[in-house]
């Protein structure tokens, strides 16, 4: 995108009123798309107008593509390192109780 009337971007863009009234004038952003989900997006912004082109936003697309294939993988990773922290915690329980039971487990009706 490139801002011609930065009072008009501003008005379709509030959240970056800030970098406009900097004097930016092209911004190109591509959303990082993980399991046909948008989770983040990535935003580059230059203070010349006009400065990008279809090839940088295919470029910045690959890149959104690898970020979000990462950051989903290192989110199945941190859910996987809980989930055997928590099974390492309950047979750490269960081989206390056996051990303290006097003739091993006791099933109670």
């Amino acid at each position: 995108m490139s801002v011609d009337d930065v009072e008009e971007s501003i008005k379709l863009f509030p959240r970056s009123t800030s970098s406009f009234r900097a004097g930016v004038r092209s911004v190109l952003a591509a959303p990082m798309v993980a399991d046909d989900r948008a989770i983040n997006i990535i935003r580059w912004q230059i203070f010349d107008a006009d400065a990008y082109e279809e090839t940088d936003l295919e470029l910045a697309e690959r890149v959104a593509n690898q970020m979000a294939g990462a950051m989903a993988n290192a989110q199945i990773f941190a859910e996987n390192q809980r989930n055997q922290l928590g099974l390492r915690e309950r047979e750490t329980q269960y081989r206390e109780r056996y051990h303290d039971a006097p003739n091993g487990p006791s099933i109670s009706s």
